[in-house]
């Protein structure tokens, strides 16, 4: 049951990235949508296992949206 959501969710984050590569000028080549899926479910899976609480948790989901959209786009954006 376990292997099935996270086939499922893994599904998801694939097909969403898909979805707005345009959108984000995602750099497919640089790892593609699949692979970025697989390493967002084991990232987190690995900070559900922390003791930290539901506002640390919300930041750390926060942040590496941040670096995953950041790190997968041409576009810098000055902040």
């Amino acid at each position: 049951m376990i292997d099935s959501f996270e086939q499922r969710y893994r599904d998801v984050i694939e097909t969403v990235l898909t979805d707005c590569a345009d959108e984000l000028d995602l750099l497919d080549l640089a790892l593609p949508a699949r692979d970025t899926a697989e390493l967002l479910l084991h990232a987190l899976a690995g900070m559900t296992q922390t003791s930290h609480g539901p506002e640390i948790l919300h930041a750390r989901l926060h942040q590496l949206t941040e670096l995953t959209v950041r790190g997968l786009t041409s576009n810098t954006q000055e902040t």
